[in-house]
């Protein structure tokens, strides 16, 4: 009786390795039409965007290094969102997605459980939240062992023999990466790195190279606490094995972060320094709109502060995605800049620019509020 034909083994894999994608991440005062926070509308672009490339490039599978959700606990908003564009995914790739736990989505007590949980659901999505764990398909002759930041046990983390290819997966901080606050460090030199075919890092929003089969994809959008100190494109890795063949796909959403030099306002008068201040923002490659935009203006006498046009900068703030002008006063007290002939601010107006600059999440409402305060009192 002649033998059933077997299934055949991969002798290739093809990977799309992704990671900080920060689903409900928030930031700054700029609400989109519906009311919802602009930026974490921005972040939803990007990972639609993300998903339709990896949709178009077919991988053998798909790994998310941690960080999908910027929160322990997302909105309802975020997480149907979400639970939409996994299932895209799974289903347009026709690979499995292999998720491991970031700092973000961690939650510190073991009872409050992980909204990753719920993405199990879909056919063909693992996951690992606590604990380290290897998942086996054996239709692609791999291994992929998935680490939680909160659980960087060496001693576990072994390749496994039987399999062609092992992948590890894992969320943290690495030495001599650029540091970004939170996860547990991974010590590189303990998982004997040279034994693995693959290992897909996540945490450090750059994509960075540490040695030829050990990356982090870094974030698919401007996400980090200090956007100004990111330089590199956003995007993900595509990965094809055995070859060791890495290929960086840049995303056209994310916002454009302009980081202007800064302008010393020592000795300036008002008149001089609004000038500075409109040529720096006139000068933006492409102009303002749309884009995340800061401008450092230090040694302000405080005198000429008060009688700067800041109806300029509020005009220049609609047009941007966001725009903080962080301006730091001269160090003395006593320092004092010949004013010009502009008017002086009232109390309400200096108030009210003074929570422009903070850039608080509800702006245009602590304001509204001063305004009731000040006629009232009046």
């Amino acid at each position: 009786m002649p033998l059933k034909p077997t299934k055949e083994v991969k002798k290739t894999l093809k990977i799309c390795h992704l990671a900080d994608i920060h689903l409900g991440f928030r930031r700054f005062n700029k609400l989109a039409p519906e009311g919802r926070n602009q930026r974490e509308l921005d972040i939803n672009l990007a990972f639609e965007e993300a998903v339709e490339r990896a949709i178009q490039i077919k991988p053998d599978i798909t790994l998310i290094a941690g960080d999908l959700f910027h929160t322990v606990r997302p909105s309802n908003s975020v997480l149907t969102f979400c639970y939409r564009q996994i299932k895209k995914l799974a289903r347009g790739t026709a690979a499995p997605i292999v998720i491991t736990a970031g700092n973000h989505e961690t939650p510190k007590r073991l009872d409050t459980g992980s909204a990753l949980e719920l993405l199990t659901e879909i056919e063909g999505v693992y996951v690992a939240t606590r604990k380290p764990k290897r998942f086996e398909f054996k239709e692609l002759n791999l291994a992929v062992t998935a680490v939680p930041q909160k659980s960087v046990e060496y001693t576990n983390i072994k390749t496994q023999d039987d399999y062609t290819y092992n992948i590890l997966l894992m969320h943290g901080q690495t030495t001599g990466t650029k540091n970004y606050y939170g996860p547990a460090e991974i010590d590189l030199q303990k998982i004997n790195t040279h034994e693995w075919d693959f290992i897909a890092l996540g945490h450090v929003h750059e994509m960075e190279e540490l040695n030829y089969n050990t990356f982090y994809a870094g974030a698919i959008e401007y996400t980090s606490n200090n956007i100004w100190q990111e330089s590199e494109d956003k995007g993900f890795l595509e990965v094809d094995l055995p070859q060791k063949k890495v290929k960086f796909h840049k995303l056209s959403s994310p916002r454009e972060v302009i980081d202007l030099d800064i302008i010393e306002g020592a000795a300036l008068t008002a008149h001089e320094l609004n000038l500075k201040i409109e040529n720096a923002l006139e000068g933006i490659p492409g102009g303002i709109e749309g884009k995340l935009v800061r401008l450092r203006v230090y040694d302000v006498a405080r005198n000429v502060y008060k009688v700067l046009d800041h109806g300029m900068i509020r005009k220049y703030r609609v047009r941007a995605g966001c725009l903080i002008v962080d301006i730091k006063f001269a160090s003395s007290s006593s320092y004092v800049v010949q004013s010009d002939d502009s008017k002086a601010m009232s109390l309400l107006e200096q108030l009210s620019s003074f929570v422009e600059s903070e850039d608080l999440v509800d702006s245009e409402k602590t304001k509204n509020t001063l305004s009731k305060y000040f006629k009232a009192a009046q």
